[in-house]
């Protein structure tokens, strides 16, 4: 993940208004952060069938998931993670 684009504040929680590819990034971040810390990391990653380092590195921002992950991760949380544009 490229920080420079971000604009002010700590990811996931910054400000990333006019850069489309960074505002999906931060949505899916914080989609999956929000379902992790009501399931735990560990119990996310077990219903999606994805290692929970991939969870903690797609939060942090280090990794962009692959669309199969996005796709095991919506199912195990009934929830759309890919934001609407």
């Amino acid at each position: 993940m490229d920080y420079a684009i971000t604009g002010s504040g700590t990811w996931p929680d910054c400000d990333v208004q006019s850069v489309r590819h960074a505002y999906v990034a931060r949505h899916v971040a914080r989609t999956i952060r929000k379902q992790s810390q009501n399931l735990g990391m560990r119990e996310l990653a077990r219903r999606s069938d994805t290692s929970h380092t991939t969870i903690r590195r797609v939060v942090a921002g280090e990794i962009w998931p692959n669309l199969e992950t996005i796709a095991k991760l919506e199912a195990a949380i009934d929830e759309k993670i890919w934001p609407d544009l």
